[in-house]
């Protein structure tokens, strides 16, 4: 790749990144703080429900947002109410919205609420049903899983390459960790194209707690010994000033983003809801289109 095109990857595929964001209040006025054109993807936990997801995509989707619902294969209901609907409940309304594309991770809680207990099976019930959607997407882990073997999560992710269109990567702070990550899954024969999520702009002080909320780190309540293990790597990263910042991912990435064989679509962002920084931040970079880092700084070698 020619220099000049590694500098401008970076900008260019965040023109037009996925905004990933929380269904609680508030979430249409963050929505409307992204450009119109913007394609929004509405995350769900077993706290919040997957009816609320639900509501929320319908809402943006008719204001006329590009909306993706996460769909969490262990959070689908087999007793549906308001909270938790069941998966012909989900499809029927995802049609009568015309939301034309979904999300299915597994979900990260050890109880299935209905009968499904992977992504996978929910893919095949989803088939079965006779749904189809434009692009389905699915969650990779290039850290790898506290729970799962990193041998499972290999097979399962090449199982749904009949039924998924792209995958997106959990939160990752060390770009090399995904370089590596992504030349492992291209040499077993993963193909899908991959968003690699990146952190939005947000307070150092909730880092720690959204690495355990979205499993970069274990509930230490649950595997005290794997937690003590993961926050010791964790921490080498909080202390770091540059740590944690999504330019650190970014810059790391550059020389690998226009090449072909990793297959990188673009940036999937965590926003968490905090929008308007992590929106200024993105703007900034763009209209930059990335500076030149200094010598012995930012970009890696091939």
């Amino acid at each position: 790749m020619s220099r000049r095109k590694e500098q401008s990857a970076p900008a260019h595929l965040l023109e037009h990144p996925r905004f990933e964001l929380l269904p609680i209040k508030g979430i249409t006025d963050q929505a409307l703080l992204l450009p119109k054109d913007a394609k929004i993807t509405i995350t769900c936990s077993q706290d919040i429900g997957l009816g609320a997801t639900l509501r929320a995509s319908k809402r943006l989707a008719h204001r006329g947002f590009l909306v993706v619902p996460h769909i969490p294969a262990r959070l689908v209901s087999n007793d549906p109410d308001e909270s938790n609907p069941d998966i012909r409940t989900i499809l029927r309304d995802l049609k009568n919205a015309d939301i034309r594309e979904i999300f299915v991770p597994g979900g990260d809680v050890e109880e299935p609420l209905g009968e499904f207990h992977s992504s996978l099976e929910l893919l095949y019930m989803i088939m079965a049903l006779g749904y189809s959607f434009d692009e389905i997407g699915v969650a990779s882990y290039p850290d790898g899983h506290p729970l799962i073997d990193d041998d499972i999560l290999l097979e399962a992710l090449k199982a749904k390459q009949a039924f998924a269109t792209y995958m997106v990567t959990q939160i990752c702070f060390d770009p090399k960790v995904i370089v590596r990550w992504l030349e492992n899954m291209r040499a077993e024969g993963v193909t899908l194209p991959a968003y690699i999520g990146i952190l939005g702009i947000l307070p150092r002080r909730k880092i720690l707690d959204i690495g355990i909320r979205i499993g970069v780190l274990p509930d230490p309540s649950s595997h005290p010994w794997e937690f003590m293990k993961q926050i010791i790597r964790f921490w080498k990263i909080l202390i770091d000033p540059k740590g944690l910042h999504p330019d650190k991912i970014i810059k790391g990435l550059a020389p690998y983003l226009c090449d072909e064989g990793y297959n990188i679509l673009g940036f999937h962002i965590y926003t968490f809801n905090r929008v308007e920084p992590t929106e200024n931040w993105r703007k900034e970079l763009v209209s930059s289109k990335i500076k030149n880092p200094k010598k012995g700084e930012g970009y890696g070698k091939r």
